[in-house]
């Protein structure tokens, strides 16, 4: 069997070729396969030595030239080469020299026998020492992208030691508790407030226990005292032998997503909040229909004078009131009809002025501060005005000893900043309508709830608490934004903001002059489940001359409308009834008499209802409550219209 060789690139500095040739044929013996040249001068050497030598075998001693300048000659070009020298003759402290020097071995020619030892282990010490270096440059690499890692991560980093003292305390760190690397290291963590001592001690107790922590939630506090909310997660730093020596912690700020939960969550419940104020207003829209209804038919029998007619007034007086509160409710949950039309903001604020100076009183300035640039919205008027009278009636109840008011517009553009600041708001240009006051202000618990529909900070008596749910309601029917600042003691800032638009305005029309209710003959056909508002509503068609027929159900309505031998010329019909919806049943109806005009009617808004699918835009429709006089033009306007198909105007 052939042995395997090892084949090997060898350099040797010797004058006697006699000598060369007995260490290559030793080199031979031990496997190896060498490739090799023979050089005795520096210049020959130095000529050669580039060449990617495996082993440099040299004499100690040479005519004009010796292996210590040959190995210090190497060495200067930063050549890592297993250097052995093999000489006749050496002494100890020569044999020594060479291997402070940085030879790998040194040998005697007559002990040639451990040349091939030499080279192997001369071989192995320096792939050895190469892979060391390796490692080390990886570990080095390591270390600087740890290191850079570290310094550039938002995350606070912090080192521990077994003894409690802070080895490691990144720029997150210093960012987020304010101290500096110098002011802490080598000292006792200074973020434990009193209250907290018990917590870290058992977080301590718990790593030199050997057990890490993932995602703590815990109270910390700032360098200037302020309590932070943060998340610590905790890995333990071990020795070669395993025995834990540290702990490194990574600590998350948990301010902002606290607080954007807190938005998030107070946007859900306004928007529970809303729905069911919807519904409220609903309901209460059917029992208005009613009372308003039937205070107006009586007052129509009885006449306004006399003891019952002042009575029936005074009812119809506190309906309209009521009346008023569930339009703020349907304006809170966004389920008022908008009118909205291009309109200057300068403008509608101007023609507020006067009105809002009488209402605010003489003992407080109204003071206008309105950008002569600002762009022009699309909104319904009305709507603003309400916002803007609702904010400045906050603002005066704000400071009962008197103040100033001011109003501002200005152009904003939102951008990216203040969408991280206020999570869902929308982005672009936009108009801003301030209301600010210098009053008592507000704490945060109380700004959290004042878009609440019946939170008041008043007395009994002195609010509904439906003012700023008003606001709150409108804005976000338009789409809009509202900010609040306050402090308590620094009063209030209200900033709403509703998007910018290129077009002119649009001035408003003059309103129309009023005229007497129209009358009828036409039949109609009346479908609401609700019975007292059936009656009423029927009552009020006959004072207007129509011929009603009346049904609570959908079905029998069906019936009628196939069985009934005269022509039915309207159907109105509730939106939203047992069974079957309005829309569905004017379709069966039309089915069976075509051309029959529909108007609906519903405590809920059109827009509401268009939001669910529940009407068309060209449908005609009739909010709920109504009086005699609205419930008689919307029916002679929808039969002097020509028909649509399905029922629709």
């Amino acid at each position: 069997m052939i042995a395997e060789t090892t084949a090997l690139r060898v350099l040797i500095l010797e004058d006697v070729s006699a000598d060369a040739g007995l260490m290559l044929e030793e080199l031979r013996r031990h496997a190896f396969e060498p490739a090799w040249e023979r050089v005795d001068t520096e210049e020959d050497y130095l000529a050669r030595l580039g060449a990617g030598w495996d082993v440099i075998l040299a004499d100690y001693t040479l005519p004009a030239f010796d292996a210590l300048r040959a190995l210090a000659l190497m060495q200067d070009r930063g050549l890592d080469i297993p250097f052995i020298i093999v000489t006749g003759t050496l002494s100890d402290e020569a044999a020594v020299l060479c291997l402070k020097s940085g030879a790998s071995d040194y040998l005697r020619k007559d002990r040639l026998a451990r040349l091939g030892p030499a080279v192997e282990r001369a071989l192995a010490e320096r792939r050895a020492a190469q892979e060391s270096r390796r490692q080390q440059e990886i570990l080095r690499d390591t270390t600087q992208k740890l290191q850079a890692l570290v310094q550039a991560s938002p995350v606070a980093i912090i080192i521990l030691g077994n003894d409690g003292l802070v080895s490691l305390w990144n720029p997150a760190a210093e960012r987020l508790f304010g101290w500096t690397e110098q002011e802490v290291l080598g000292t006792p963590l200074p973020t434990i407030p009193p209250e907290g001592r018990a917590e870290f001690a058992e977080l301590r107790r718990r790593m030199l226990a050997g057990q890490a922590l993932t995602g703590v939630e815990v109270r910390r506090q700032r360098k200037d005292g302020a309590p932070v909310t943060v998340s610590v997660s905790q890995g333990l730093i071990r020795n070669a032998s395993g025995e834990v020596i540290g702990a490194i912690g990574m600590i998350t700020d948990l301010t902002e997503p606290r607080r954007m939960e807190a938005q998030l969550r107070q946007s859900q419940k306004m928007e529970a909040v809303g729905q069911l104020a919807g519904g409220i207003a609903h309901d209460f829209n059917n029992l208005l229909t009613v009372i308003t209804g039937r205070a107006e038919l009586a007052l129509h029998k009885v006449g306004e004078d006399g003891p019952a007619g002042r009575d029936l007034t005074l009812i119809r007086q506190t309906a309209e009131r009521a009346a008023a509160m569930t339009r703020q409710l349907l304006a809170f949950s966004r389920r008022q009809t908008l009118a909205p039309r291009v309109v200057d903001p300068n403008q509608v604020v101007q023609g507020l002025l006067p009105m809002l100076r009488r209402l605010i009183g003489e003992d407080m300035e109204l003071i206008p501060a309105l950008d002569p640039g600002v762009g022009r919205m699309r909104a319904d008027v009305t709507q603003i005005e309400q916002l803007i009278l609702n904010l400045v009636v906050n603002a005066r109840d704000a400071m009962p000893q008197g103040g100033p008011i001011t109003l501002e517009t200005a152009n904003v553009e939102l951008g990216a900043a203040f969408a991280l600041d206020n999570p869902g708001a929308p982005s672009g240009p936009h108009v801003m309508l301030a209301v600010r006051d210098r009053g008592m202000g507000m704490d945060g618990e109380t700004q959290d709830r004042i878009f609440e529909p019946f939170f008041t900070t008043k007395g009994p008596g002195q609010g509904t608490g439906l003012g700023l749910a008003t606001v709150y309601g409108i804005v976000r029917q338009h789409e809009g934004w509202i900010k609040v600042e306050s402090a308590p003691g620094r009063g209030t800032t209200m900033r709403v903001y509703l998007r910018r638009v290129e077009e002119g305005g649009e001035p408003a029309g003059p309103p129309a002059a009023g005229s007497a209710a129209p009358r009828g003959s036409e039949t109609i056909l009346l479908v609401e489940d609700d019975e007292t508002v059936r009656q009423t509503a029927q009552e009020m068609l006959e004072m207007s001359g129509y011929r009603v027929i009346e049904t609570s159900d959908t079905a029998d309505a069906r019936r009628l409308a196939a069985q009934h031998r005269g022509p039915i010329h309207l159907l109105l019909t509730d939106v939203i009834m047992p069974g079957m919806s309005g829309p569905a049943l004017a379709a069966q109806v039309a089915s069976l008499r075509p051309g029959i005009r529909v108007l609906y009617m519903s405590g809920y808004t059109g827009d509401a209802l268009g939001q669910r699918g529940m009407v068309e835009p060209d449908m005609a429709f009739l909010q709920k409550p109504f009086t005699p006089e609205a419930l008689a033009r919307k029916v002679r306007e929808t039969l002097d219209d020509a028909p649509a198909a399905g029922g629709s105007r």
